[in-house]
């Protein structure tokens, strides 16, 4: 049903059901994706020292909590759905941005905080911060408005589609917590996991950059 004067988006020709399936391969990948960062984060850091799990992993789940907390904000009852689209494309990108930051960048970092001059123990913890918490941020709001696009395309099975979509986001990070320890990590290193990642959040960024709804061409004579 063509909602705010356009048509649903680029794919409503084949029906709702593509778009729940585009939602939840995306949350899928997303899910892949924070779980990569999370895993190759302490070995991207730990040029600093020995890898501080709490300290980096700390870090990614802050981001996430800020990011679903401001992805539920941005996709709130007055957001239309194009608007909705227009920022879960930008919020993937800034993932992506931030995320391939992260894996190009430590080195930088790790010299910008020594210069700080922090407590040793202080150190890694603003390291992973700086790194890890702003990609962590924009995935959780991506993912959060993700979450908001399948629950609306299902108004009378709400639940169903919830627990459809966490599902499927869980089930990606499990799957991206395998690949990233038995494949990424020790082929390509961490800051190759890391940028995997990041590509990643591009390619949905594109996809839902072409997934906008178009306005409807006028009538013939109009």
């Amino acid at each position: 049903m063509p909602r705010d004067g356009f048509p649903d988006d680029n794919l409503s020709v084949r029906g709702s059901g593509l778009r729940m399936g585009l939602y939840a391969v995306a949350l899928a990948l997303g899910g892949g994706a924070v779980a990569a960062i999370a895993c190759a984060g302490s070995w991207l850091l730990a040029a600093s020292g020995d890898p501080r799990w709490p300290a980096e992993a700390g870090s990614v789940l802050l981001g996430l909590a800020a990011g679903v907390w401001l992805g539920g904000w941005l996709s709130g009852p007055l957001s239309t759905l194009r608007g909705t689209l227009r920022r879960l494309a930008a919020a993937l990108g800034a993932a992506a941005v931030t995320t391939v930051g992260a894996a190009a960048l430590p080195q930088t970092a790790m010299r910008t905080v020594e210069a700080l001059a922090l407590p040793p123990e202080a150190q890694p913890v603003v390291l992973s911060l700086a790194l890890l918490l702003p990609p962590s941020l924009c995935a959780g709001a991506a993912l959060a408005m993700l979450l908001k696009l399948a629950v609306d395309e299902r108004p009378l099975a709400r639940g169903p589609a919830l627990g459809g979509m966490l599902a499927c986001g869980a089930l990606g990070g499990f799957g991206g917590t395998l690949m990233a320890d038995m494949l990424a990590l020790p082929r390509m290193g961490a800051a190759g996991t890391v940028m995997v990642a990041g590509l990643a959040f591009a390619a949905l960024a594109l996809v839902f950059v072409l997934a906008e709804p178009r306005p409807a061409p006028p009538p013939d004579g109009a």
